[in-house]
């Protein structure tokens, strides 16, 4: 079956980017589809993590 991923970079956990994809997810899984909400609260994001893979950049964060 086939899955949507709805992802929120939203810093406020229920605010109001969660509320609109849950609005989005039931509309999603009323036409058959499973949809799956994924929230960035609380995740720590490396921004550095293009610069790891591309030799050519480099990251100003210290590991």
């Amino acid at each position: 079956m086939p899955k949507v991923l709805l992802l929120s970079g939203s810093p406020k956990p229920e605010g109001n980017t969660v509320q609109l994809l849950k609005e989005c997810a039931q509309v999603i899984e009323a036409h058959g589809v499973d949809a799956e909400i994924i929230t960035l609260v609380g995740k720590k994001i490396d921004s550095c993590a293009l610069a790891k893979t591309l030799p050519s950049l480099f990251c100003a964060f210290s590991n």
